[in-house]
C-alpha cells in the first residue's frame, strides 16, 4: 500500500502567506487561469499547445506551460518581461541560432 503525504491547499497558502509576511514579502494570490496563452519572451499570442509545452510562432520558443504561466504572473507583477523572475532552464528550450 502506498502512503502519500501532501499538505491541504489551503493550509500550504496561509503558510507560505506567514512566512512571507515574517520577512517582510507580500503574498498575493492569482488565478492561473489564461497565463500560459501569451510568450513571455517577446508577447506573441499565436502560441501552439500541445500537451503540456507551448511554442511560440513568432519567436520559436518552446517551453513548459507552468513555466510560462509563472513566467507572465511574474511580468505582471513586476511590470516587466522574463526580467526579476527565476525558471529552471529545463523547461524551457530557446530556438538554436543558424
Amino acid at each position: 500500500m502506498m502512503i502519500q503525504s501532501f499538505w491541504h491547499y489551503r493550509y500550504l497558502t496561509q503558510r507560505i502567506r506567514e512566512v512571507a509576511e515574517e520577512y517582510g514579502i507580500s503574498v498575493k494570490e492569482v488565478n492561473e487561469r489564461g497565463t500560459s496563452s501569451q510568450c513571455p519572451w517577446c508577447g506573441g499570442k499565436e502560441v501552439t499547445r500541445y500537451g503540456r509545452l507551448l511554442k511560440c510562432k513568432a519567436c520559436k520558443v518552446e517551453a513548459h506551460r507552468d513555466v510560462v504561466g509563472v513566467l507572465n504572473i511574474g511580468a505582471v507583477q513586476s511590470g516587466e518581461r522574463v526580467n526579476r523572475v527565476m525558471a529552471h532552464l529545463l523547461g524551457v528550450q530557446l530556438p538554436r541560432t543558424p
